[in-house]
Formats: structure tokens, sequence, C-alpha cells
């Protein structure tokens, strides 16, 4: 009796380990098949105007408060420029923003195609100019399928690096390291402070495409607004409260931080995600100037609002996981592009 246990308990045992090795197996197999889908060409959603879209990253440094900036700007080009295409996030920095992009391999971080043409000359006519301000510890390059398309119905959209809050490579090879703010942990004073520098950021940022040679002279002074996502949203709403050259602001998806929001005698759009955001938000656009407004969608997350929804995954991670929802994040991002057109374009 004890040896037939004995042999009983082999079998099971040999049988535990053969499915334990095809599970394995298997999921290798997964993650292969996988890999070898993304390792085809990564495209960014074309933008949908009718103008070609140039890009130029420039270093400006504001000697006032000594400190260094990488801005990118997307703008209309002239038709039938010839130019190469721009890298997503070129040299020592896509390096170092690829290492902590999980979803997709290394490598291939400064392989994903945009339609931005490197320094083109830009279209002649006065435009509209948007100041862009990323999420904290982003870039404005984590939202270029956005600003490409709004570049390509005639708008100039400057993206701005806040250095300190995101990791930032300069062109010298000099890297300044992030030290993000932390909601869990830091209080209203040091969110305030977070606040200002970005803020300050923006304005300098504005003042130096004033004055650039290329650029100055084709701003609509009546057209320049700002927008942003998660805290830059929420940098944008403050902004609009301090500089008077801006006509309107758009939050995407951005909680309030630093000192309480009084409502804004010009117009505000706040786009929320799925999620806690809502009351505050609401509350400020109706007691705000006309024409503000709220509208959230439940199958949004927060990341889609970047460019994260529409870059594919090295592995079968849960969209839950990288804070994206449920929804096709190439429309989505459309959706987004054309709510902030229309409402930067109103009277």
């Amino acid at each position: 009796m004890t040896r037939w246990v004995l042999r009983l308990f082999l079998l099971s045992a040999g049988l535990a380990v053969g499915l334990a090795a095809l599970l394995t197996a298997s999921v290798a197999l997964i993650v292969f098949v996988r890999y070898q889908v993304n390792d085809r060409e990564i495209s960014l959603p074309r933008p949908r105007g009718p103008h070609l879209v140039g890009r130029s990253l420039v270093q400006w440094r504001d000697p006032v408060r000594n400190r260094n900036l990488m801005v990118f700007i997307w703008y209309p080009a002239v038709p039938g420029a010839n130019r190469a295409h721009c890298e997503y996030l070129p040299g020592k920095w896509g390096e170092i923003n690829a290492q902590a992009m999980l979803p997709i391999p290394a490598k291939r971080v400064r392989e994903i195609a945009v339609s931005s043409l490197a320094d083109p000359p830009l279209e002649p006519e006065p435009m509209p100019v948007l100041i862009l301000l990323p999420g904290m510890g982003r870039n404005p390059s984590d939202y270029t399928t956005l600003a490409e398309d709004l570049a390509s119905f005639g708008t100039i959209v400057l993206g701005v690096t806040p250095t300190g809050s995101t990791t930032v490579a300069f062109p010298d090879g000099t890297v300044s390291r992030a030290r993000p703010f932390d909601p869990q942990i830091d209080g209203v004073q040091i969110a305030q402070q977070y606040v200002e520098t970005w803020s300050q950021d923006a304005a300098f940022a504005l003042d130096r495409l004033s004055a650039d040679p290329k650029f100055g002279g084709h701003i609509l002074p009546a057209k320049i607004g700002v927008f942003g996502h998660s805290f830059g949203g929420n940098v944008a709403l403050h902004l609009l409260a301090t500089d008077r050259r801006f006509a309107r602001a758009a939050d995407l998806d951005g909680r309030f931080f630093g000192r309480p929001l009084a409502p804004l005698a010009k117009p505000i759009l706040i786009l929320g995600a799925d999620g806690d955001l809502g009351t505050q938000q609401r509350s400020l656009c109706a007691q705000s100037a006309a024409g503000s407004r709220f509208d959230q969608f439940p199958n949004a997350k927060h990341m889609n609002f970047s460019d994260a929804g529409v870059l594919p995954s090295r592995f079968p991670i849960p969209k839950s996981i990288l804070l994206l929802g449920d929804t096709d994040g190439a429309k989505f991002l459309y959706a987004t592009a054309d709510q902030l057109r229309a409402f930067f374009d109103s009277e």
C-alpha cells in the first residue's frame, strides 16, 4: 500500500513540474510574441491639419534666475519644406528617458517616429501661441501627439521643460536630475514654490519667443493661451490669474495645488479623466468667466492625455497600472486636441 502511495505521489509531483514548465514556456512565448510584434516601427498618430509641422528644440538661459530651460517649439512650417524628421527625444536625454519607460524596449524610445520636421521655415502669417506645461516628472515630448496636431492647424506650441521637476540632459552633456514635488509629503507652501517656479519658466519662455527673430513677428497677442497636464494644468490656471498676456487656460486632469484659486476673470477649460477630479473643478468653472467649462471622460485615465495611450507595451501590463483607461488612445487625443482648439479659438 505504501509503495502505491509513493508512486502516486511521484506521479503527481511529475505532473506538477510538467505543468509549471508548460506555464513558464507559455508566458515566455507570450512575452516573445508581444516583443516581436512591438519591434515594428513605432509611429505616433499623424497630425490632421493642413500644415506641415516643424519643431525646434532650444536651450534658453534666464540670467535673472540663473536657470537653464530646454524648450520645444512646434509650429506650422511652409509648404514643401524638406527637412529630416525629429527624434522623439534626442541624444543623451532620450537615453535617460528610456530607462523610465518600462512598457517600451529602451532601445526603441529614440526610434519613435514623429511627424515634426527639424527646424524648417515658419509659415509667414501671424498665429496663436499656446504654452504647454507637462505633468510633474514629465517633459513636453511626452505630449507630442497633441502638440503636433495643434501646430498642424496653425498654432505655435511652446513646450517648457521644468528643470528640477523632471530630468533634463542639456546639449553640452550636463544632466539635471529630477526633484519632483510629492503631494503626499510636501505641503501647500512647497507646492506654491513649484507653482511660482513653473509660472516664471513659462513667462520667461514667452518673453524669449516674442524676442526671437524667427517667431517674434508672427505672434497674435490676443491669442496667447496656456494649457497643461496634471501639475502643469494646475500651473496653467494659476498663470492665467497672474500674467495678463494669457487670454485663456486649460487644465488636463490636474488637481489643485498651492494657494487656493479664486474665480478667474478669463475663460478656463478643465478636462478630467475617470477619478476623483470634479467638485472643486466644477465649482471653479461655474464661478469663473463666461465660456468656462468642465468635462469628464469616464473611459479615460490620467495618462491618456499623454502619448502613453498610443505607445505599445512590451509586456502584457494591465492598462490600469499604467494609469490608462479602456479607450482608443489616438481617438482620445484627437478629441482632446479638438476641444483645446475650439476653446482657444473662441473669442
